[in-house]
């Protein structure tokens, strides 16, 4: 019963005192109420990136890895956020998906090889600009950019 008498009180007291937010001197037909965004139905438009596909092998789990190659203008940081958003879209269905991404077909074509000399090992972890891992078994999706090389700064970006 106290609430109600502490409630009533300050509502008077508000009343008698003019708590209230508007401005006395306001224009009326002012508004200053800030209009909310609609929420866009449609999804993101995704920057498309060129690529080319130059090696495919089947997950025996389900899905496919793959080897790409885009132009070297290519290998900035924003363009492959761009492409790290753009394989997730293209792949989404596959259960495994591994992407290695190269700005130079040579290096592209040199993974899997083991023991490369000294100068090709350095070529390749020049060119390698992109790593994209999503495995639907244990929930584990990445990607991660390294705009120089292996060898430079790398950014990982958590799906």
């Amino acid at each position: 019963m106290k609430w109600m008498l502490y409630v009533s009180a300050l509502m008077i007291l508000c009343f008698a005192t003019g708590c209230s937010d508007s401005d006395s001197s306001a224009d009326p037909t002012t508004s200053t109420e800030v209009a909310k965004p609609q929420a866009s139905r449609e999804p993101p438009q995704i920057q498309r990136i060129a690529y080319r596909e130059v090696e495919r092998w089947p997950v025996p789990s389900g899905g496919f890895g793959r080897a790409i190659v885009i132009d070297d203008s290519l290998a900035t940081e924003a363009d492959l956020r761009s492409l790290g958003d753009q394989i997730r879209e293209e792949f989404r269905n596959d259960h495994n998906s591994f992407v290695f991404v190269y700005d130079d077909e040579r290096a592209a074509r040199m993974r899997g090889r083991y023991n490369l000399p000294i100068e090709d090992g350095n070529f390749y972890n020049r060119h390698s600009v992109g790593t994209y891992t999503k495995n639907g078994t244990n929930g584990f999706h990445e990607w991660t950019i390294t705009p120089q090389g292996i060898e430079g700064p790398m950014i990982q970006v958590n799906y």
